[in-house]
């Protein structure tokens, strides 16, 4: 088990060393609280081993016996060292520590084998290093069984009670992470360390444990149920429309951008711009700039989007117990407008599950990679490329009735970053792969705008674009807990329907579809855990979670909540690094904010158990 720590902590060294810009802030009690939770791993991943190995067997020294606990350490080291390795590059994609929806996510993935050959092709050198440990791991095994194991062991069965009781019994209370009630769970990494530096503290194979057979929300009681109706309702009805000159039955196209995070387009507060394309449209409607996203996958993205349900839990919202409950998506909520529905992902069908999502939403249709006429234009790994799908997406949008609504999920710009090879050397390089790859992307936006132009149906269309999340970054904001979501949201129609505006408010993905459902003139009660930015009423702020860490995002503030009662607050401007928190000095200030995010996370959780995340629900 030493050895085991030994290599858990070696692969958190590489993990810190390759993720070092996101974890700024590293004090002696964090490093503590990561020995802590790596000892509580080996004592979880070890009971089976130690039951076994003290078993009263008198021919330990036989070869079977030896070769059988020889692949029983190996699996585990194997496990607990290629878990913590994965991280050393996902983490940056992720923005926090996988868990066992990984493999929920990745079984929805009809070209999983082209992408893991693209990832293994781009890190093989960690899969060398695991190899390498592998080998270590092995030659430690048969020095310490050289040292430790005689070749004949008499049998004393007390003494085999014994030892059995106390360490098991040891192992035990370890793996529970000490005597209280509940054992120590991935919410309680947030209690030990500050929120940007859960990832530090805890490690892959623990938060893969922990998640597997989740048992889901909890039901909460945070504040008195009249008090949080008070601070926070998710029902609403618009009074009046917002810009009542715009045609009636207007089409709706949503376009969720993959990884169009701010750190690479005109919005950018560091870097030049990849996007040049997308950002003239932003200079043409109402954009944006401090969107957040409410996850951090795309999986995460299409339920915010679409049905303002944010994943304000470890598993994303379409992998978890609730994905069948019965939510007001745009696509049903628009059905009753007279408005046909499609959604457009290049991907192969089943990918993330999102055929499966849109059908849940009442989506009419579904178009993919499978609906495409020439397979010829496949990219090798996730699907259509861009530039021809997105184009043929708008002629397809031609076949359907009018009003519609359709969203359009795009895929090129998302790793292995491939470029059609008809195209290499046209597009701008920059410090990361993504780079080039967004600028292909912003091509592709480019070719499906030039071709929805001739399109009937393209004047009286309301656009919307959004990222789904942001991608990995090494900057000094744009890896810390706010850059990391921070994306573009923009509302366009053609010539100028929507007056030009840069506005400044925060909002975030939840906030599209009442945003969507106010401008068309929706009268009718919506359920949404977010808002229309054009209600007059409108109060900006963001929330997501992230590694048992609830953050929410208003004014210049951080406020962060962590197990259901330690509240931090940080200011992003002067402190965008999140080294001092002012929560006591700005406590009675803000004392209104925290009961609203206390409401809004009760009410969450409590309707998912029970199914009420719905407008019927009427309360």
């Amino acid at each position: 088990m030493a050895t085991a720590m030994f290599f858990l902590g070696l692969t958190k060294v590489i993990f810190f060393i390759s993720n070092s810009h996101t974890f700024q802030n590293i004090r002696l009690l964090d490093v503590l609280a990561a020995l802590w939770i790596d000892a509580v791993t080996v004592a979880l991943v070890f009971i089976p081993f130690s039951i076994l190995w003290l078993l009263p067997y008198s021919w330990r020294g036989k070869k079977i016996y030896k070769n059988f606990f020889r692949f029983l350490f190996l699996l585990n080291i194997a496990f607990l060292s290629a878990a913590n390795l994965l991280d050393v590059v996902y983490y940056n994609f992720a923005g926090k520590r996988s868990t066992v929806d990984l493999f929920a996510v990745l079984g929805y993935e009809q070209e999983m084998g082209d992408q893991w050959v693209a990832y293994i092709k781009d890190f093989w050198w960690l899969v060398l290093l695991l190899l390498l440990f592998l080998a270590l791991a092995n030659f430690l095994y048969n020095k310490i069984y050289r040292w430790f194991i005689p070749e004949k062991t008499e049998v004393k069965p007390l003494r085999y009670v014994l030892s059995i009781a106390l360490t098991v019994g040891l192992l035990v209370v370890i793996a529970r992470g000490g005597l209280g009630l509940r054992p120590v769970g991935l919410i309680s990494i947030a209690k030990l360390s500050s929120p940007e530096n859960v990832g530090f503290v805890s490690n892959t194979a623990f938060t893969m444990i922990k998640s597997f057979n989740d048992p889901g929300l909890e039901r909460l009681k945070l504040i008195d149920k009249n008090k949080a109706a008070y601070y926070f309702s998710p029902l609403n009805q618009f009074e009046s429309r917002p810009f009542p000159e715009l045609k009636d039955s207007l089409n709706v196209v949503v376009v969720i951008l993959e990884s169009f995070g701010n750190e690479w387009l005109g919005s950018s507060k560091e870097n030049k711009s990849f996007t040049p394309f997308f950002d003239s449209l932003c200079a043409e409607g109402i954009f944006f700039p401090n969107g957040f996203s409410n996850g951090t996958k795309s999986i995460e993205a299409m339920p915010a989007v679409l049905a303002a349900v944010p994943t304000l839990m470890e598993t994303p919202y379409i992998t978890s117990q609730y994905a069948s409950n019965k939510v007001d998506g745009l696509g049903f909520m628009l059905k009753e407008k007279g408005y046909s529905s499609a959604f457009f992902h290049g991907a192969a069908r089943g990918s993330m599950n999102f055929d499966g999502f849109a059908a849940l939403i009442g989506l009419d249709a579904y178009y993919g990679k499978g609906d495409y006429p020439n397979p010829d234009h496949f990219d090798g790994t996730w699907g259509i490329f861009d530039h021809w799908f997105l184009p043929w997406s708008a002629r397809k949008m031609s076949e359907m009735k009018q009003p519609f609504f359709n969203s359009i999920f795009t895929i090129s710009s998302h790793h292995p970053y491939t470029i059609p090879t008809s195209l290499a050397g046209k597009f701008d390089t920059g410090p990361y792969p993504i780079c080039q790859s967004l600028n292909y992307s912003d091509f592709a936006l480019r070719a499906f705008f030039d071709e929805a132009k001739k399109q009937p149906w393209y004047e009286n269309t309301l656009f919307v674009f959004v990222a789904d999340h942001t991608t990995s970054s090494r900057s000094s904001y744009y890896g810390q807990r706010a850059g990391k979501f921070s994306i573009p949201i923009l509302y366009f129609m053609p010539e100028r329907q929507l007056a030009p505006e840069v506005r400044t408010d925060i909002t975030q993905q939840i906030d599209i579809l009442p945003s969507v459902l106010h401008l068309i003139g929706f009268q009718e009660p919506i359920y949404s855990f977010g808002q229309s930015v054009f209600e007059s009423r409108y109060k900006p702020f963001a929330v997501n979670y992230l590694e048992g860490v609830y953050n929410f995002y208003f004014d210049k503030y951080l406020l962060t909540f962590t197990a259901y009662k330690e509240f931090q607050l940080f200011d992003l401007h002067s402190d965008p690094s999140l080294s001092k928190n002012i929560f006591d000095e700005k406590r009675d200030e803000i004392r209104s904010v925290c009961l609203f995010l206390q409401a809004f996370i009760q009410r969450y959780n409590n309707d998912l158990l029970d199914n009420l995340n719905h407008a019927a629900t009427k309360n």
